[in-house]
């Protein structure tokens, strides 16, 4: 038997499963630790002033047509 065929034997149900052979919550568990660590020099910094001018006049025109 090979590892593809133990994986679907063991979840019959769930053939759109991965084959990793880690359970659904681990592999997004470790998928979303990947990302965190990816991405975390940029969600860290500071963010441009201009971005942030941005963001007040985007919330204040949301916020005047009831969003």
């Amino acid at each position: 038997m090979t590892f593809a065929q133990s994986v679907n034997a063991q979840r019959p149900d769930e053939s759109w499963s991965s084959l990793t052979g880690l359970s659904d919550d681990r592999l997004l568990a470790t998928i979303g630790h990947s990302l965190r660590n990816i991405y975390e020099p940029m969600t860290d910094a500071d963010q441009p002033r201009d971005l942030l001018q941005l963001a007040v006049v985007i919330e204040e025109r949301v916020r005047d047509l009831g969003l």
